[in-house]
């Protein structure tokens, strides 16, 4: 059997971070190699508050010893971002050059030896450059070495994703308080006729403080459009479900968290005929998708229009949808899309996005402390108090 000795990057993580992994499945080899790294891409997410230097502390390694010194030339290679973009769906930018440093490029493994012994470091050093609800990455990769060793393609790059940490107010709804907006009183934003959608998503970052007993909870959206809620009817036991428009309840199963923070998104994606596939993720992960078929007279989605008298005049709610069916808790970043994000978009943006961004149709952080909340968009959305006591707490994301 031919022996292929391969170089291989290892990592050892000296801040609080997260580690993660993109399986490209694998490649086969007719020799030795690690399968811990073979076919896999190294995703490191590391959260940025504002203690700083963060320190990642890389290792280079071979299989087997050496049997000559091997230099290895190291690199930070923004270049590969759009690439791993491509590949993932993400929308990372390349992290600022005066944003971190990558200490002793130049490294070698001596003979005999199966890695090296210098300080090899990536730095993080400040937050300079960054724009609001962007995510940002460095790959670093393997240039080149020497001593004719082969380098493994799987293991030459790792990606090092940084989100900043984010500290805002938060607006809590108590027991009977509710927001509204009105969507019908703009029905064009930037080419797009929010009356007769085939892709939409909705997001909030929420908090159930507890839930209201045999009933609908309603968290956000449309009745009888595209609504989504809790229910704890006929033994429900607090399940999140998207309904509407002849769909019927479309379940994540499970009983919804209480007391901490989660992230919801419910995307749609059909045609005009009311054919579509409904999805509902929690913290990026996938809870349910199903295809469902809307009714007739609502085969896209029309976002100024809902049924119901409560609030008359108003399209969009959070915090309730009819019949006094109200969530008890609190919300942050709510945002109303003109398309279905990919899993991948809503992890990456679960904290922040850019208020630029394509097709987003509305954007309310909800930490003004008052009784409106104003659009970050600039679409002129903007969220109000309908009835019930506002009142604000801090929310950190990522809370971890």
């Amino acid at each position: 059997m031919k022996t292929i000795r391969f170089v291989c990057i290892l990592f050892s993580v000296a801040f609080s971070g997260v580690i993660s992994s993109c399986d490209d499945g694998y490649e086969y080899y007719d020799g030795i190699y690690i399968s811990s790294t073979l076919g896999i891409t190294p995703t490191y997410t590391l959260n940025l508050d504002d203690d700083f230097p963060k320190v990642l502390d890389l290792t280079v390694a071979s299989s087997k010893p050496v049997q000559n010194d091997v230099q290895i030339y190291l690199e930070a290679a923004p270049s590969l971002v759009e690439g791993y973009n491509q590949k993932y769906g993400t929308n990372y930018l390349p992290l600022p050059e005066q944003a971190y440093v990558l200490t002793h490029p130049v490294v070698t493994i001596k003979k005999g030896n199966f890695s090296t012994q210098e300080n090899i470091q990536f730095k993080a050093l400040s937050k300079d450059g960054f724009e609001i609800g962007e995510s940002y990455m460095m790959p670093v990769t393997i240039k080149e070495i020497s001593g004719g060793e082969t380098v493994i393609e799987a293991s030459r790059t790792i990606y090092i994703a940084l989100h900043e940490i984010i500290v805002r107010s938060a607006v809590n709804l108590g027991s009977g308080g509710y927001l509204v907006t009105k969507f019908s009183e703009n029905t064009m934003v930037d080419g797009i006729d929010l009356t007769s959608l085939s892709a939409v998503t909705f997001e909030i970052r929420c908090k159930i403080d507890r839930y209201l007993s045999d009933s609908f909870n309603g968290i956000m959206g449309l009745e009888e459009n595209l609504a989504v809620r809790l229910s704890t009817y006929d033994g429900a036991g607090g399940r999140l479900e998207a309904t509407g428009a002849g769909m019927g309840n479309i379940s994540s199963g499970i009983p919804f968290p209480l007391n901490s923070w989660q992230h919801i998104a419910v995307t749609y994606e059909g045609d005009a005929d009311g054919n579509g596939v409904l999805g509902i993720y929690i913290n990026g992960e996938v809870s349910t998708i199903q295809e469902v078929i809307r009714k007739e007279d609502k085969m896209l989605v029309d976002l100024t229009e809902r049924y119901g008298s409560l609030a008359p005049g108003y399209d969009y709610m959070i915090g309730n949808q009819v019949q006094s069916r109200y969530m008890n808790g609190a919300v942050s970043e709510g945002r109303v899309w003109a398309k279905a994000l990919t899993q991948a978009e809503i992890r990456n943006n679960m904290c922040a996005v850019n208020p630029e961004s394509d097709r987003l149709i509305a954007y309310w952080y909800f930490d003004e402390e008052g009784n409106t909340f104003a659009d970050a968009t600039g679409h002129g959305f903007t969220m109000g108090r309908y009835i019930g006591t506002l009142t604000y707490e801090t929310v950190r994301c990522p809370e971890d």
